[in-house]
């Protein structure tokens, strides 16, 4: 186990150096979770 800090990194990354956003899909207990990921087209 981490520290839990990897989402959040995840988010910061995405949201304040690429103007992307991340978000949750599918979610389910003992399954995992999915997320999508848009970043702008250059």
């Amino acid at each position: 186990r981490g520290w839990g800090l990897g989402l959040s990194l995840a988010k910061r990354i995405i949201n304040d150096y690429h103007d992307g956003k991340i978000k949750v899909v599918s979610s389910e207990i003992n399954k995992g979770t999915t997320f999508q990921i848009a970043l702008n087209k250059l």
